[in-house]
């Protein structure tokens, strides 16, 4: 059986709950309360990886005009190196080839404990058509870099869906590096 990636059914909500706070370090997750009301609201699109009827993973994905940013992203621990991700990850792209597809991973540029984690998880993303676009942010306290298929991408077109969904103030949350 394929892979399909479907809005998450309210049933299914504790599996994305479930592995959103075991792959995210708590610094790096809004309050999971915030994203079910702004996926209710149409804001945030919480979207379900299944694999032969299995739940594999969990997106989110945050679309505005033409951009698309995926803000979370993860694939349950046991099913990880099959190649899921990565299979996952080109049904997104697909899925939005309309925007410009983003997102933002922890700095690669500063030394830090788990800077081989973060390594892995840039090249990840490069081998699946995703490139730097020398973009660099403090989001919510933690030094990000961007990366995009295909398309560099300046800061007011990387914060425009930010400030549009959640309001100018989110500029003092976000900013350049």
């Amino acid at each position: 059986m394929s892979m399909e990636i479907k809005k998450t059914a309210l049933k299914d909500i504790h599996r994305v709950k479930k592995l959103y706070n075991e792959a995210f370090p708590k610094c790096e997750r809004m309050p999971f309360w915030l994203m079910i009301a702004d996926s209710f609201k149409g804001k945030l699109d919480i979207l379900s990886i299944i694999q032969n009827r299995s739940f594999t993973g969990f997106a989110v994905m945050l679309v505005c005009g033409d951009k698309a940013l995926l803000l979370y992203y993860a694939i349950e621990k046991s099913m990880r190196g099959r190649g899921l991700g990565s299979e996952a990850l080109g049904i997104m792209t697909e899925r939005y080839k309309n925007h410009t597809f983003y997102l933002e991973i922890e700095s690669t540029k500063t030394d830090c404990p788990d800077l081989e984690k973060r390594l892995k998880r840039k090249q990840f993303y490069q081998r699946n058509g995703l490139s730097e676009t020398g973009l660099e942010v403090c989001l919510f306290g933690t030094d990000m870099e961007v990366l995009s298929k295909g398309k560099r991408l300046g800061y007011k077109e990387y914060i425009m869906p930010y400030e549009k969904t959640f309001g100018k103030r989110v500029r003092e949350k976000i900013t350049k590096i």
